[in-house]
């Protein structure tokens, strides 16, 4: 499976918000978990 750079980006974020990564209408939105 290959990531484009919108998927890299939007793991990084997810990741340094310590929330979880998903795509939602072709955006990348990321669900803080708290």
């Amino acid at each position: 499976m290959v990531l484009t750079n919108d998927e890299l980006i939007c793991k990084e974020f997810a990741r340094i918000i310590g929330g979880q990564e998903g795509f939602a209408g072709g955006k990348c939105v990321a669900t803080i978990n708290r």
